[in-house]
């Protein structure tokens, strides 16, 4: 939004004030749209010409995290316990509180969500904790078809899903390991997530974002 609005006002500023004013107030607009991460990124090593991409999980398996929900109107601190299994893309994932309240049950049979937000949201938010999950969890390598290029710290690839998005996945270290996914529509970015050492992970999504911390 705030790339929207600096699209258009700044014309009609640049006609009333003079170019020297007109800086900060461009400022203004865009650095809202800016979201740095609360993780330091690692340096890596160049990559060798012999790296192959990691091996993708086809077990089911538990993810726990110590996480930060970070929605437009409220912040609250969670403890993420996800049942993943792969094979048959499922996951169940459950947030709890502090207390061990839980505030939400997504993927199973029915959703229940107890998070602070409008009755009429939450199913909407119940859909994007689930497909977010599974962004985050699953489809650690790209497809086939996904156009590679090599770089000298790190190698990307890229395709179009088939939900119609431009999906980017890059690697780097040795032995390489998935620093990053994003998925992009025709003017902007809809989601990206990142992995840092240490199991922690920062996901952007369209309505809110996550500060993971795994356990």
């Amino acid at each position: 939004i705030a790339y929207v609005c600096g699209m258009f006002v700044t014309p009609a500023l640049y006609r009333c004030l003079r170019p020297g004013r007109l800086l900060p107030l461009l400022l203004l607009f865009l650095v809202p749209g800016c979201v740095s991460s609360p993780f330091s990124s690692p340096e890596f090593s160049e990559i060798r010409p012999d790296a192959m991409l990691p091996a993708a999980a086809d077990q089911p398996f538990l993810f726990r995290a110590n996480a930060v929900f970070e929605h437009p109107f409220f912040t609250t601190p969670l403890l993420l316990i996800c049942r993943a299994d792969p094979a048959n893309r499922t996951i169940l994932t459950a947030g709890f509180n502090p207390a061990g309240i839980k505030l939400f049950e997504v993927g199973g049979e029915t959703d229940s969500v107890l998070l602070p937000v409008k009755e009429e949201y939450k199913k909407r938010l119940a859909l994007a904790i689930r497909t977010d999950m599974e962004r985050i969890l699953l489809d650690s390598l790209p497809p086939p078809e996904a156009v590679k290029r090599i770089g000298k710290d790190r190698i990307s690839y890229r395709f179009r899903s088939a939900e119609g998005e431009n999906r980017c996945y890059i690697y780097a270290g040795d032995p390489l390991r998935l620093i990053e996914k994003e998925g992009r529509g025709w003017f902007f970015r809809n989601w990206r997530v990142r992995y840092y050492g240490d199991g922690e992970i920062f996901y952007e999504g369209d309505s809110y974002e996550l500060v993971i911390r795994h356990q």
